[in-house]
């Protein structure tokens, strides 16, 4: 019989080893974060399920901030829109989201790398995470999560780039 000595030993290697390789993948947000570390999200994205349609559109960073647009249109035509916005701040940058262009909700941006985002804001209801990955050139995941009613719940969309959006003159009329 083993002893627990090496048991634990070998459990603490893993457990350390899986650590190393996600810290390389993700790392947390030093105060050096820039918007530009965002600028794979510009584009137009778009996906769908048993006829609804999501899009989400993202201009390119400019003027410490990037705009953005969603919409979720139903199978019987209705629909829910949001203003979004990123933008970069003394205190850091932040996912700003405005449902229905009501009342704004603000999530710090804690983690970023290899086409990789993690907003947070632990005080709101729901969600209290908004992740974004690019899977491949064309391919985001999108995922809100957090706790509701102390479950934890999420919610991923998997949308396809339609189209670039670059800020080719830097916004600068010739």
């Amino acid at each position: 019989m083993m002893s627990r000595q090496p048991a634990m030993f070998i459990i603490f290697v893993l457990l350390f080893a899986a650590g190393t390789f996600a810290a390389e993948a993700l790392s947390p947000v030093e105060g050096a974060a820039t918007l530009e570390q965002l600028a794979w999200l510009a584009g137009h994205w778009q996906g769908g399920t048993d006829g609804r349609v999501t899009e989400e559109l993202w201009l390119p960073p400019a003027g410490g901030l990037m705009l953005g647009l969603n919409r979720d249109v139903g199978p019987d035509g209705t629909a829910f829109f949001e203003y979004l916005r990123i933008e970069q701040t003394a205190e850091g940058i932040f996912y700003v989201a405005s449902p229905r262009g009501g009342k704004t909700t603000r999530f710090r941006l804690v983690t970023t790398g290899d086409g990789r985002a993690l907003f947070e804001n632990p005080d709101h209801d729901f969600p209290q995470r908004i992740t974004y990955r690019l899977t491949g050139p064309d391919t985001l995941d999108v995922t809100i999560s957090g706790e509701t009613e102390g479950e934890a719940k999420a919610i991923g969309w998997t949308w396809t780039r339609l189209s670039s959006v670059s800020a080719a003159d830097g916004g600068k009329k010739p």
